[in-house]
C-alpha cells in the first residue's frame, strides 16, 4: 500500500505527495492501467453496459453501403479453343466487338507455367481466363481482330502439347 511521502527538508512546493491510501485493487489499476486484470473485470457504469434483451433471434447490427468500385463482377471465360503448333500454342476467344475495346482495359499476366487474361469493363463486368499450362512458355502476345481475341503463347520447348492445361494425375 502506498503512503504519503514527505521530505522534512523540503518546502511545501517541493513536497512530493504520493497517492492517497489505495487498496491493492486500485493500486493495480493505477500502475497497470488498461492492462490490469482488475480493469478488465471491473463493474461498468450504466453507459458502458450492453444488456441482453433475451431475444435469441438473429438481428442486423449495422449496415453500410458499398462503394461502386467494389461491386466489380468477375466472370470466368469458359468458351475458348486452342491449337498447338511447332513453336506456338494459340488460344482463341470470341468476344463481340473486342476489336474496339480499349487496349488499356485488357491485361495479360503470365509466368513460365501460367497465363491470366483480364478484360475489364466488358459489358459491365470483368472477364477472366486463368490457366495453368501443360508446359513452359517464354512469351505471350495478343492479337485482336473483329470478334476474336487470340493469345499466342511461345513455347519454351518444341514439345507437342497433348492438352492446353496441366493435368493433375
Amino acid at each position: 500500500m502506498l503512503t504519503d511521502v514527505v521530505d522534512s527538508n523540503a518546502t511545501c512546493e517541493d513536497t512530493i505527495v504520493a497517492e492517497k491510501h489505495l487498496s491493492a485493487l486500485q493500486d493495480n489499476i493505477h500502475t497497470k492501467g488498461t492492462n490490469s486484470y482488475y480493469y478488465a473485470h471491473k463493474v461498468r457504469h450504466e453507459a458502458d453496459k450492453i444488456e441482453w434483451d433475451g431475444n435469441i433471434a438473429p438481428r442486423l447490427l449495422s449496415s453500410h453501403s458499398r462503394c461502386a468500385s467494389s461491386d466489380v463482377v468477375v466472370e470466368t471465360i469458359k468458351k475458348y479453343s486452342w491449337s498447338d503448333g511447332k513453336r506456338r500454342v494459340r488460344i482463341y476467344i470470341t468476344l463481340l466487338q473486342i476489336e474496339f475495346h480499349p487496349t488499356e482495359q485488357i491485361a495479360i499476366d503470365w509466368t513460365e507455367t501460367t497465363v491470366t487474361l483480364n478484360v475489364k469493363e466488358y459489358n459491365g463486368k470483368t472477364l477472366r481466363l486463368s490457366l495453368e499450362l501443360h508446359d513452359k512458355i517464354c512469351d505471350v502476345q495478343m492479337i485482336r481482330r473483329g470478334d476474336r481475341l487470340t493469345l499466342n503463347l511461345e513455347k519454351g520447348t518444341s514439345n507437342t502439347w497433348s492438352s492446353l492445361q496441366k493435368s493433375f494425375d
